[in-house]
């Protein structure tokens, strides 16, 4: 029996139908991708999942962002330990405490993940919502229907990821296993990338960016919303056999004088006190400010190399003392 219609309308409507269904089982299939697309940590945390087996992360803001090279920590950890494991840069600009928790407990059950390094600083603790799951909800009829419908129709619910600025976000989830975090939102990365610049480590300079260390020194009460935070992070790392490197990334100038008050340093006391684990801390190094582009606190490229294999160092001893423990 063959039904024909005979309505245009008809025919019509029920292509409409059809095609819509299409895109729906479409974005349903590509959930990871376009469900991500919106929001630098969503994409940032995307990628990281996507990817292969990845043992080191780098969580952070705009400071590790522009600081850390995966790729130079990951050369000096493999050569050094015989190993081969990768590394991703995590950070972001725009972070806070809520943020840096939602970045966290979407990828400490991935496979692989052996160690974060994790950046202690002002911007990453600061207090903030996650920007996009922060609406109150509709009180009258047709924002409530118009809840319902983006809840369980994704072509509404997404409907945002199609706007060319998020779309093009695309392909970094897809290309995930071949970038490492850093080219994204940072400046100048073309020019780091086509110059062909040359640093020596030496001696002196090893011992200019040797850091400050903050060790644990009792446990706390830990009343602190901020500091229960942490801790609460510290213990899901420990249920996930995830080693967890404390860093506050390095200052010059203004913001040296500004996070390096009694107040700032007491609050990383307690979090090396809630979290039984030993911070890094550059922050009150007396480097010169050549080392960064901005005066301030983001490193150019020689100052990224610099940091990048001093920790890379600080990662090797972490993980031989963690090993020497078990």
């Amino acid at each position: 029996m063959t039904i024909r219609l005979k309505n245009k309308s008809t025919k019509y409507f029920l292509c409409l139908i059809l095609t819509f269904l299409l895109i729906e089982i479409g974005l349903n299939a590509g959930a990871i991708i376009f469900s991500n697309l919106t929001d630098k940590v969503k994409l940032k945390s995307a990628m990281f999942n996507f990817r292969d087996d990845t043992e080191v992360l780098f969580l952070g803001s705009s400071r590790f962002k522009d600081g850390i090279s995966p790729k130079i920590v990951m050369s000096t950890l493999n050569n050094s330990q015989k190993t081969k494991w990768t590394g991703f840069n995590g950070a972001t600009t725009g972070t806070n405490i809520k943020r840096f928790e939602y970045f966290f407990n979407r990828i400490i059950e991935k496979k692989g993940l052996k160690l974060i390094v994790v950046e202690i600083s002002i911007p990453q603790l600061t207090p903030g919502e996650l920007r996009f799951d922060s609406q109150d909800p509709p009180t009258d009829i047709e924002g409530q229907l118009q809840h319902v419908f983006s809840n369980h129709l994704k072509i509404i619910d997404w409907r945002k990821s199609f706007r060319l600025e998020n779309l093009k976000n695309a392909p970094a989830i897809l290309a995930a296993n071949y970038m490492e975090g850093s080219e994204l939102y940072r400046s100048n990365v073309l020019k780091d990338f086509l110059s062909d610049d040359h640093f020596n480590f030496s001696s002196d300079l090893k011992r200019q960016w040797k850091p400050v260390t903050i060790s644990p020194i009792a446990n706390i009460n830990l009343t602190d919303t901020l500091v229960s935070a942490i801790h609460l992070m510290s213990e899901s790392a420990k249920k996930h056999d995830v080693d967890l490197l404390y860093v506050v990334p390095p200052l010059v100038n203004d913001k040296q004088q500004k996070e390096s008050s009694n107040e700032i340093i007491n609050l990383y006391q307690e979090i090396a006190n809630s979290t039984g684990r030993v911070i890094l801390d550059y922050s009150r190094l007396p480097l010169p400010e050549y080392y960064f582009r901005d005066k301030d606190s983001h490193l150019n490229k020689e100052g990224r190399y610099y940091f990048s294999t001093t920790l890379s160092s600080e990662i090797i001893s972490a993980l031989t003392k963690s090993e020497v423990s078990q």
